[in-house]
């Protein structure tokens, strides 16, 4: 997975997502990823986005991947403007 490649423990991550289309071939990954970090500790559940492509059924093409920190209000924004879900 392309968020479980960012992570200090890639097999400790718990993941709820879900897919926001914006257009034919395109849209988000949203969701939220649990994970321990380089203490082996839980972080607790950060909010995560990253813009995908798809061609023939297939990830072509994607955006940064964004897991956010607590603090940062503009991604919080960012997120909920993005992954709000209908």
């Amino acid at each position: 997975s392309l968020v479980k490649d960012t992570l200090k423990d890639q097999d400790s991550a718990k993941f709820e997502s879900f897919f926001r289309d914006f257009g034919e071939n395109s849209g988000y990954v949203c969701g939220y990823v649990n994970a321990k970090n380089s203490y082996g500790a839980y972080t607790g559940k950060k909010p995560y986005y990253v813009r995908i492509e798809v061609k023939d059924g297939k990830v072509n093409n994607h955006g940064p991947i964004i897991i956010i920190n607590d603090q940062d209000q503009k991604k919080i924004d960012s997120y909920e403007s993005i992954c709000q879900r209908d």
